[in-house]
């Protein structure tokens, strides 16, 4: 049996019959005097006979399996690992680098902070005013058509505290005040979580 490996592989070895023409086939397919092979993961059927000429006569079919297993893919990479909010951050991006095309997913282990994804790019969002940390945003990858799940990753979260009017500036004309006394841009209104 084989392993995927993004390269076409012959299912087995050719033959040499003692008069007449070894053909092949896979599963459903045609029968061919070219060596079966294939390319992507999974198990395939390949069958055999030999055609008689004048001095042979035909012998039938047989068939055995061959699997190219699913590949063990690389390690999930993400463009950071870390990320720490000031009293000004509301907001940011990190990107999902992974071998494949399995599904990816992300989560948080607290709802007050919101993880979104669009293709490969997670959008990290806080929704509380109060200071945060110790949190973890997990991002996983799905077992695919040719790869296997590979192990999760993690990236660390914490966030300060918004500020409050005691400490308002002139950029927080945009802002209004939530719950708990924090200034939030507009378009958190509503966004916001602010548990006791």
């Amino acid at each position: 049996n084989r392993t995927y490996n993004t390269k076409t592989q012959e299912l087995m070895n050719a033959g040499s019959p003692t008069g007449g023409t070894l053909q092949y086939k896979v599963n459903d397919g045609a029968w061919s005097t070219a060596v079966p092979s294939a390319t992507n993961a999974g198990t395939y059927a390949v069958y055999y006979r030999v055609a008689g000429d004048d001095n042979y006569a035909d012998i039938a079919e047989a068939s055995f399996n061959v699997t190219i297993a699913k590949a063990t893919p690389a390690a999930v990479t993400l463009s950071k690992t870390s990320i720490s909010f000031g009293a000004d951050d509301f907001t940011t991006t990190f990107t999902v680098t992974r071998t494949g095309d399995g599904a990816i997913s992300v989560s948080s282990s607290n709802s007050e902070v919101k993880c979104t994804l669009s293709g490969n790019t997670v959008t990290v969002r806080r929704r509380s005013g109060r200071p945060l940390s110790d949190i973890t945003i997990t991002v996983s990858v799905a077992e695919s058509a040719n790869y296997l799940a590979p192990a999760n990753k993690t990236c660390s979260y914490s966030h300060s505290a918004l500020r409050t009017p005691a400490n308002i500036q002139s950029k927080d004309k945009g802002c209004f005040l939530g719950a708990y006394g924090y200034l939030w841009p507009k378009d958190y209104a509503t966004d916001i979580v602010e548990p006791l």
